[in-house]
Formats: C-alpha cells, structure tokens, sequence
C-alpha cells in the first residue's frame, strides 16, 4: 500500500486536491474508531485522539483554552492527525 506521503504526491500529479479531513458516520457499535486508529497506526502518524470530556468544560472560557492546548501539541508533533471521537457530541444542542 501507498504511503500518505506518497500519495499526497501522487494526488498533486494528476491535479486532485487532498481532503483536509474524513467523516465516517454510522450507527454505535459498527467500528468506526477501530477502522480510522487501525488505519492511523498502520501508517505510522502522529496521532492526537481527543474525546468531548477532554475538550469541554464548565468553567468560563476553560473550553478554549482546552483547544488552544490541543492544537499547540499538534503542532509540537507535526505532522499529526487529530482524531476527535464522538464528534456527534460537539454539536448538539446543550440545556439551559
């Protein structure tokens, strides 16, 4: 198999634009995590798993900071992939 690298190459060439990132949804239970880790690990990436309790915070403004961090890892070990598990949780609709 093609590295990623290899295939960034490959995708320049015939004047695809590389996704900046994937979406893989389906029902709870059908491995979704496990496809997109095993993959990660196979391909031997820097790898930033982040579940919704590590980001989110009730304190003001704690949140951000949070992703500020994140990001700044990321950065520290580029290149990185960044792997936000159970995304659906970041975008619902919170009570008040």
């Amino acid at each position: 198999m093609i590295g990623f690298s290899q295939n960034y190459k490959e995708f320049n060439r015939i004047g695809v634009k590389v996704p900046g990132g994937i979406l893989l949804h389906g029902p709870v239970g059908v491995g979704k995590t496990r496809l997109a880790l095993s993959l990660l690990q196979k391909h031997d990436l820097n790898t930033l798993t982040v579940k919704p309790n590590q980001i989110f915070s009730k304190y003001l403004s704690e949140s951000e900071e949070n992703i500020v961090q994140l990001f700044k890892r990321a950065s520290e070990c580029s290149p990185c992939v960044i792997f936000f598990d159970e995304i659906d949780v970041y975008g619902t609709k919170r009570g008040i």
